[in-house]
C-alpha cells in the first residue's frame, strides 16, 4: 500500500467531505519517542529502584494486638533484649547500607547486610543504571525519629517465591509453598500444616526520618527522579533475623513486597 503523502490525504479526505488538518507535532514527544533508552531510564528512575522519597508519613504501624503479639514471642525466642541498643544498630544499618547503595556497591558488600531477594532486585537496578548510561546520586546525612511499627514471626521456605501462600493469624505470617496449600482443606489442616513448618525467621518494622539527597539522572544530564536539595523523608525498612541473632535488611520503602507479591493471601484472627 503506497504511503499517504500530504497531497494523497487531502484528495482523499475531499472525497468524503472533509479537509486536511495542519499537525503540528510534539517536539518533546517525539524527541522521546525516537530515543527508547530514555524511556526505559525514565521507567527505571520513577518504578524500578528501591528508594522512595515521601515528605509525609505514608507507612502505618501493625496493629497493636498484631506488634504486642510478636514482640511476646520475639521475647520468648531470644529473651529479654535492650530496645535502645537495637536502635542504634538499626540507625548505623541505614547509614552504612545508604551509603553503599549511593555508591553503587562497588566491592559487593551489601550481599552481607541485605535480604536475599532485596540484594537481588537492588543488583538488577544497578545493573539498569548502567545499561542506560544513568548515574546514582544518594547521600544520607542524618537519620532521626525511628520508631518500631511491627514485629511479626514469619515461618516458612528462607527463599519464597510469588508461587507460595501468605496465611497471616493475628499478624504473623506463614509461607507455604504450593505443594503444601494443595494438602490443605479446611482450617483444622491450615493449623496442622504450620505447625509443621520449622524454618522461622522475626521481622522488625522501622520507620524513619532521613535528611538526604537522591536522584537519578539520564546520560543527557536530565534528573529522572529525586532532586539535588537535601530533603527530609520517611522511609520504612524491615529487619529481619534467624536464629541466632542475625540482622540483615529484608525490604526498603515496602519495594520487595510490591515486587514479590504472593499468589494468594489469607487472613485468620486479624
Amino acid at each position: 500500500m503506497a504511503a499517504f503523502t500530504g497531497t494523497k490525504l487531502q484528495r482523499c479526505l475531499s472525497q468524503f467531505g472533509g479537509s486536511a488538518l495542519t499537525i503540528k507535532p510534539n517536539k518533546r514527544l517525539l524527541k522521546t519517542m525516537l530515543k527508547p533508552n530514555a524511556c526505559m531510564a525514565r521507567h527505571l528512575a520513577f518504578n524500578s529502584f528501591p528508594w522512595i522519597q515521601s515528605s509525609s508519613d505514608i507507612y502505618p504501624a501493625d496493629p497493636r494486638d498484631h506488634c504486642f503479639f510478636g514482640a511476646l514471642l520475639f521475647r520468648l525466642t531470644y529473651g529479654q533484649q535492650s530496645g535502645k541498643a537495637y536502635m542504634r544498630s538499626f540507625k548505623d544499618c541505614v547509614m552504612i547500607v545508604s551509603k553503599l547503595i549511593g555508591q553503587m556497591d562497588p566491592k559487593n558488600n551489601l550481599s552481607g547486610l541485605l535480604g536475599s531477594r532485596l540484594d537481588r532486585f537492588l543488583k538488577e537496578a544497578f545493573k539498569a543504571i548502567l545499561e542506560h548510561n544513568c548515574k546514582l546520586h544518594l547521600e544520607v546525612t542524618d537519620v532521626s525519629n525511628l520508631s518500631v511499627i511491627g514485629i511479626r514471626r514469619v515461618q516458612g521456605p528462607l527463599e519464597p517465591n510469588s508461587e507460595c501462600y501468605l496465611f497471616s493469624v493475628v499478624g504473623q505470617q506463614f509461607i507455604i509453598p504450593p505443594i503444601g496449600y494443595e494438602t490443605i482443606e479446611n482450617a483444622d489442616s491450615i493449623m496442622r500444616f504450620i505447625e509443621g513448618l520449622t524454618a522461622e525467621k522475626f521481622q522488625m518494622v522501622i520507620k524513619f526520618r532521613a535528611k538526604e539527597t537522591f536522584y537519578i539522572t539520564g546520560s543527557d544530564g536530565e534528573i529522572l527522579s529525586g532532586s539535588k536539595n537535601s530533603v527530609s523523608s520517611y522511609h520504612m525498612w524491615v529487619f529481619e533475623t534467624t536464629f541466632p541473632l542475625s540482622w540483615r535488611v529484608a525490604d526498603i520503602d515496602n519495594y520487595v513486597h510490591r515486587r514479590s507479591k504472593y499468589k494468594r493471601t489469607f487472613h485468620l484472627l486479624d
